[in-house]
C-alpha cells in the first residue's frame, strides 16, 4: 500500500471511528425536557453546594453542583438576556459547566442576571401527578447576578492532609479563581519534610508577604519575601498579621497542644497552654513585647490590624493553670474575649486595652476576627469553647 493510500485509509477509519463515538454519546445523552410539559414540584431543588441567588464576580470560575434529588436523569438550563444558553444534561446529579461558553455568558452580562432552570426525570413523576404521564420534573429557578466588578486573581492556602498529629506533605498553594487552576507556591520538601504555616500577605498582595517554617533539619524560622528577594527573619512567628503600612507585623506565639476525647463524634481537640501576642518593626529587625498584648495571666492571640493601622484587635482568654505541659481539667471553660489596641506606628507607643465584645456577655468563644477593607465590618468566629473553632 502506497504512503498516499496508508494516510487515506487511515483518515477513513479515523471519521468511522469519530462517528461511532459521537452515535453512542447520542444515545447516552439524556434528552433535555420539554417546556410546559413537566411537573412543577413549587420548590427549588436541592443542590451542593447551594449557590441560588447568590452574587458572583464577572470572571469566577463555573460553578458546577451536584442536584441531591432522586432521579434518573438531569438537565439544567442556564440562560441570560444576552448570548445563547448553556444545556448541560447527566445521569447523575453533577452539573459540569464549559468554561468556555460559562466566560462568554458571563461576559456578555456583566451587571445583569443569569436564570438557572433545573429537571430531574423520575420514575414515579407521574404517579406523584395522579393525572399524567409526565416523567420530568421542573424545580423553582433561581438566579446568578453578575456583580460589575472582577474578583482577586488568586486564592492562597495550606493544603495538608487531615490527620491527627502526622503528616508527610504539605504546602502553599494558589488557585486561580477564574479557572480553579492550582500551582504550588511552596512545599514541605524543601524543608526537609517539616511544617509550613501561617503565610501572611501585606495588604492583600503577595509583596511583601511572610511564610513561617519548622524543620528538624533547618529548624523554626519566617521567610519574608520581598521584591524577589527571601530574608529569614531571627525569630518565630504564631498567627501573624502585617500593619498596613508594611512596616510591622504582629504575631502570636502560642503552645498549642493537640489532646484527643475519650468519646465523641469529633475526638480531637485543641488547647493552647500558653501565649501571649508581639511585634516585629522590619525598619529596625526588632522583636518586642509590651504589656497589653503579653499579660501573664491571659492568654493572646489571632491577631488583626485595622485597615487604617490605628488599632491591633486580638482574642485573649484569662490563663487560670499554673502547668503548661498538661490539659487542665477546665478546659471546656475558657472562652475568649474579642479586644483592641490602639498603636501609634511613628511613635511606636502602644495605648490602653479595650474590650470589643466580651465572651460574658456572649456565653461563647470569639475567634480569628477580620475586617473589611474599608474598615465598616468585623467577622469573626463564635464557638462554645477553646481557641480552635474546627473542632
Amino acid at each position: 500500500m502506497s504512503k498516499r493510500n496508508r494516510y487515506l485509509f487511515v483518515s477513513i477509519v479515523g471519521a468511522l471511528l469519530a462517528l461511532t463515538l459521537y452515535a453512542v454519546q447520542a444515545q447516552r445523552r439524556p434528552a433535555a425536557p420539554v417546556m410546559g410539559e413537566c411537573l412543577a414540584m413549587g420548590r427549588p431543588a436541592t443542590l451542593y453546594p447551594d449557590y441560588r441567588d447568590v452574587v458572583i464576580p464577572a470572571n469566577i470560575a463555573p460553578l458546577n453542583f451536584v442536584i441531591q434529588e432522586p432521579g434518573s436523569e438531569y438537565f439544567v438550563r442556564i440562560h441570560s438576556e444576552q448570548d445563547r444558553s448553556i444545556e448541560i444534561a447527566s445521569r447523575s446529579g453533577e452539573i459540569v459547566i464549559p468554561s468556555g461558553r460559562w466566560r462568554r455568558l458571563l461576559a456578555a452580562n456583566r451587571g445583569r442576571s443569569l436564570q438557572v432552570d433545573v429537571f430531574v426525570k423520575t420514575a414515579d413523576a407521574g404517579d406523584a401527578k395522579k393525572n399524567g404521564p409526565a416523567s420530568w420534573c421542573q424545580f423553582d429557578s433561581f438566579t446568578f447576578d453578575i456583580a460589575a466588578e472582577e474578583i482577586d486573581g488568586y486564592l492562597a492556602y495550606r493544603r495538608i492532609h487531615p490527620a491527627h498529629s502526622a503528616w508527610r506533605q504539605m504546602g502553599i498553594y494558589q488557585r486561580d479563581l477564574s479557572t480553579y487552576e492550582e500551582t504550588l507556591v511552596l512545599g514541605n520538601r524543601y524543608s526537609g519534610g517539616g511544617c509550613l504555616n501561617c503565610h501572611t500577605f501585606c495588604n492583600q498582595r503577595t509583596d511583601p508577604m511572610l511564610i513561617s517554617t519548622r524543620s528538624s533539619t533547618y529548624g523554626s524560622a519566617v521567610l519574608l519575601v520581598d521584591q524577589g528577594r527571601v530574608e529569614k527573619l531571627g525569630t518565630k512567628f504564631g498567627y501573624t498579621s502585617w500593619h498596613p503600612s508594611g512596616k510591622a507585623v504582629a504575631y502570636s506565639i502560642n503552645n498549642v497542644t493537640l489532646f484527643f476525647h475519650s468519646a465523641d463524634r469529633e475526638v480531637r481537640d485543641v488547647l493552647d497552654l500558653d501565649s501571649l501576642l508581639a511585634y516585629y518593626r522590619l525598619d529596625t529587625k526588632q522583636a518586642k513585647t509590651v504589656a497589653p498584648l503579653s499579660r501573664k495571666d491571659r492568654l493572646e492571640t489571632y491577631p488583626t490590624w485595622s485597615p487604617d493601622g490605628r488599632y491591633l484587635y486580638f482574642c485573649s482568654a484569662p490563663l487560670t493553670w499554673d502547668r503548661r505541659d498538661a490539659i487542665p481539667g477546665d478546659y471546656n471553660e475558657v472562652r475568649y474575649d474579642l479586644m483592641r489596641v490602639e498603636y501609634d506606628l511613628s511613635q511606636d507607643r502602644w495605648g490602653s486595652l479595650e474590650p470589643v465584645l466580651l465572651a460574658q456577655d456572649t456565653g461563647r468563644s470569639m475567634l480569628l476576627p477580620r475586617i473589611s477593607p474599608d474598615g465598616r465590618w468585623l467577622v469573626f468566629c463564635m464557638c462554645d469553647y477553646g481557641c480552635f473553632p474546627v473542632y
